[in-house]
């Protein structure tokens, strides 16, 4: 919980949202026998993606105002909520 406590509050729930999204996607990719051999690739570049996005939120946020910080993380709990609906 270290790593977690050096970031902003909405680069923590960006942090939460990116491990959701990863767990889904590691769960429909390995219950599909065709993706198993392309997994780890696929895992690898989106671990890099939500790492990158963590990171675009933590630097965005200000010590006076979060709105651009709590806009992206709002796109990205959008996004997800699609993702979970969507098979």
């Amino acid at each position: 919980m270290d790593l977690l406590s050096n970031l902003c509050d909405p680069a923590q729930v960006a942090a939460i949202i990116g491990g959701i999204y990863l767990v889904k996607v590691f769960y429909s990719a390995s219950s599909q026998l065709k993706m198993r051999s392309n997994l780890f690739p696929i895992m690898a570049a989106l671990i890099v993606i939500v790492l990158g996005v963590i990171t675009v939120v933590n630097y965005s946020c200000d010590s006076t105002t979060n709105y651009v910080a709590w806009g992206l993380v709002g796109l990205a709990a959008v996004y997800l909520v699609n993702r979970l609906m969507r098979k």
